[in-house]
């Protein structure tokens, strides 16, 4: 998110920003309520006929890991590979999570979470501290310094959606319509996974 709002910032220096952190369902209430006019979710949502989804990209999903861990030898791991370890994660939710927990049940896998967080970037750091590895979206990987080395790819392979959810009907502002034009934009421009 932050190349986006970066992206948009840059391009349009007027436009201010309010960004929340939410699990789905709470997140739809307020786009509903009218609390956010905006969000980006993993997967689009399209359980709601008040709201519009628009998917902006396929992600690939990538495992990251500490420095000096086993998997620094492996470009591609199974999930049968990795079964034993230890997991930081993304809260329940949270799409991220969702997909992970998706993917780990069809291999058969009850994963060792050590830490829950809703919070991206203490996944990241926690993973740095070498309490676990993670599930992260590739497009984090890669504006990540440590991570850009210390990842693997899932064979399968694992992809998640990512979409733009907004309120049907309701009246889209001028700056509305550069959020939703930048959004398409830069999920479009983004790396996939080599």
């Amino acid at each position: 998110m932050c190349g986006l709002l970066a992206l948009l910032s840059d391009t349009n220096p007027d436009i201010k920003i309010s960004q929340y952190s939410a699990p789905w369902g709470e997140m739809k209430e307020m786009l509903l309520d009218g609390k956010v006019d905006f969000a980006i979710c993993v997967p689009p949502q399209e359980d709601c006929a008040e709201l519009m989804s628009v998917e902006l990209r396929l992600e690939p999903g990538a495992l990251i890991y500490p420095p000096g861990h086993w998997l620094e030898s492996y470009d591609e791991v199974g999930f049968d590979e990795i079964r034993d370890e230890t997991f930081i994660s993304g809260s329940r939710g949270y799409g991220t999570r969702d997909i992970s927990d998706e993917y780990m049940a069809m291999n058969n896998i009850r994963p060792n979470i050590l830490i829950e967080t809703p919070d991206s970037i203490s996944v990241f750091k926690y993973v740095a501290s070498g309490l676990g590895v993670a599930f992260v979206p590739y497009s984090q990987v890669c504006s990540d310094p440590l991570f850009r080395s210390c990842h693997v790819r899932l064979k399968g392979p694992v992809y998640g959606k990512v979409g733009l959810c907004y309120r049907k009907g309701k009246y889209v502002s001028h700056a509305g319509r550069l959020f939703i034009k930048t959004s398409k934009e830069y999920f479009g421009n983004l790396p996939n996974l080599h």
